[in-house]
């Protein structure tokens, strides 16, 4: 199970490397529960376009069509969203609005650490036929 406590850059790269197959597929099974809690009220409702291409990249990863990105980036959207779904969380996520707050700080972690692979991954994303 994973423990729930804010995570540093340095955690998020230790636990992504650590990341296999079966974490891969199990987090691509919760989009959908995903996607409910990122619509949702609250903190996560801002990544709403960050959660949809931190999905589509991936599943491109998986399904073989992008590999520019190092395996530590997909690693760490794995570590990150896998973050949000776990059921033990640092602040419970049924307080309104602070709930989140700690799942909100591990995707803006993420999303920090992997910027510049996430933009290129639009722009393949933009470009491709």
């Amino acid at each position: 199970m994973l423990k729930k406590s804010i995570m540093t850059e340095k955690e998020l790269k230790e636990r992504a490397e650590k990341v296999t197959e079966e974490d891969i597929e199990s987090i691509l099974d919760k989009e959908k529960e995903l996607r409910n809690t990122f619509s949702s009220s609250g903190p996560l409702k801002r990544f709403i376009g960050d959660l949809r291409d931190l999905f589509s990249m991936v599943k491109a990863y998986w399904n073989k069509d992008y590999r520019a990105a190092p395996f530590w980036v997909i690693g760490s959207i794995v570590v990150a969203l896998t973050y949000v779904v776990a059921p033990i969380d640092l602040i419970p996520d049924f307080i309104p609005f602070v709930g989140y707050l700690d799942d909100a700080v591990v995707v803006a972690l993420c999303i920090m650490m992997i910027e510049e692979d996430l933009n290129r991954f639009r722009e393949w994303e933009a470009n491709k036929i």
